[in-house]
């Protein structure tokens, strides 16, 4: 159980490209869920690829490249 809920933004990529985006973001949070669940690692960092798409307005606050987890 996550102690904090998954959120995705409405206006994800993946959204755009497959309809409506509650639908769309219930079964990509699902596939996130099955991802973590089989990804068991003792690592102490784990980095993810920012892809810096998102909002003009937003622009100062977008990462590009690898991110390293908190």
């Amino acid at each position: 159980i996550e102690s904090e809920p998954i959120t995705l933004d409405q206006k994800c990529k993946f959204c755009k490209e497959h309809g409506t985006a509650d639908k769309n973001l219930n079964s990509e949070i699902e596939s996130l869920l099955k991802i973590k669940t089989k990804m068991i690692t003792d690592a102490p960092f784990i980095w993810r690829y920012a892809t810096g798409i998102g909002e003009e307005s937003d622009k100062n606050q977008i990462k590009i490249g690898w991110v390293l987890e908190g």
